[in-house]
């Protein structure tokens, strides 16, 4: 694989890559605990103070208690900003945040994002001015984004191609609304200060997270343990006894050279870290989606709510969702897509090709508030995955598979 391709999306949900995520959200962590412990109980933050690393509202009270931090109610805010100014719909923002997801990193959702035509995704110039204007690995570093891409990103393993430079630029209304939050004229871009991180966004949305990663990782991947390591598995409404499996799942990365601890306070102040995001906070549960679409709860014989998911419980979703990705289709298996769309054994070892029900748009996907069908994400990685191609076979990339999910 050369430097500049990206992995098929479901090898790149693969990916756990915890480091990306534990540092930027342990320093955010501990700018939040400086400002609960600086700033007056009487002074409350400027609804714009959210686009600063060390704000306050809505992610802690102004106790000194570290518990009081909610980091993903904190990212969740930043995201929102973004998505608000841009009036995203409820499907562009389950597609923005599934691209981002999945590549982790601005640097390689924008590659993604160049991958793509303008006149088949009506969305893409829209979510390139947002990834490209809005997005950041980091609020700590310099900032970069208001460069151009080849300036911003000269060290990157993913080298942009600017097909259309008017595609950074985005609507006029929609760089005026996020302008007007903060913005700053920077050349011929208008720039807003006003950034979402990209690699913190599975703890602010757990749910969508785990949805859209047993929806497209491979299947071989899907197991209890590689699923529990994620960073945002801790945000999930778990029984006690899965959520001491994940606190015993930590990295560490973050350990000296050869495994040696740096110094006990170093050890300290990450331990305080983990322990917030593995906190239980009144009133938010964090709940999967099932295969079906409907939300996963579970009850006890009573007919009480359980504390948690358990690792049956979790063992069981998975398998439901194996099971939906494994459809028996005339006689044979459906396996997963490769790219150039899914195939099915006929018995004897041919392979033929899967017609695929009538597709979904996203325009008319929407069936309610907060039902939303994502399959529009699975033609995005067929038809990117067949561009990727070093065979260069001039296959047309498969329809979407007609499949609402009423619940995320």
């Amino acid at each position: 694989m050369a430097d500049t391709d990206l992995p098929p999306m479901g090898e790149a949900f693969a990916k756990v890559e915890p480091q990306l995520i534990y540092g930027e959200a342990k320093r955010q962590f501990e700018a939040l605990q400086r400002e609960a412990l600086n700033r007056p109980d009487s002074l409350p933050p400027a609804p714009d103070d959210l686009s600063r690393p060390t704000a306050l509202s809505p992610a802690s009270s102004n106790q000194h208690n570290h518990g009081h931090i909610n980091l993903p109610a904190y990212y969740r805010a930043l995201f929102e900003q973004v998505a608000s100014a841009f009036t995203l719909d409820v499907s562009e923002r389950l597609m923005l945040l599934t691209l981002c997801f999945a590549y982790k990193t601005k640097a390689r959702v924008l590659y993604f994002l160049d991958l793509l035509d303008s006149q088949t995704f009506r969305w893409l110039r829209t979510f390139k001015t947002i990834i490209h204007n809005h997005a950041v690995d980091t609020l700590f570093a310099a900032p970069q984004r208001n460069l151009a891409p080849s300036k911003a990103n000269s060290n990157s393993t993913y080298n942009f191609r600017s097909k259309d430079p008017k595609a950074l630029k985005g609507p006029a209304k929609a760089r005026a609304r996020v302008a007007g939050l903060k913005g700053t004229e920077t050349g011929k871009e208008e720039v807003s200060e006003s950034a979402f991180v990209v690699t913190t966004l599975p703890l602010a949305f757990p749910t969508h997270f785990f949805t859209t990663l047993v929806m497209h990782a491979p299947l071989a991947s899907l197991t209890l343990p590689n699923v529990l390591a994620y960073p945002a598995a801790g945000q999930l409404w778990l029984a006690d006894g899965i959520r001491s499996i994940v606190d015993g799942m930590r990295p560490d990365f973050w350990r000296g050279e050869n495994g040696m601890k740096e110094s006990s306070e170093n050890e300290s102040k990450w331990n305080a870290f983990f322990d917030n995001l593995l906190t239980k906070r009144g009133g938010e549960v964090n709940t999967l989606c099932r295969s079906n679409g409907a939300e996963l709860r579970v009850e006890t014989e009573e007919g009480e709510m359980e504390v948690g998911y358990s690792r049956l419980d979790l063992e069981m979703w998975l398998a439901g969702w194996k099971a939906e990705r494994q459809k028996v289709v005339d006689g044979g298996v459906l396996g997963e897509g490769d790219g150039l769309g899914a195939r099915v054994g006929d018995g004897a070892g041919k392979k033929r090709k899967v017609a695929w029900g009538e597709g979904i748009t996203v325009e008319n996907a929407v069936r309610g508030e907060g039902a939303v069908d994502v399959v529009m994400a699975n033609a995005v990685e067929d038809l990117v995955a067949l561009k990727m191609s070093k065979a260069g076979a001039s296959t047309v990339a498969p329809r979407p598979r007609k499949r609402t999910r009423k619940s995320w």
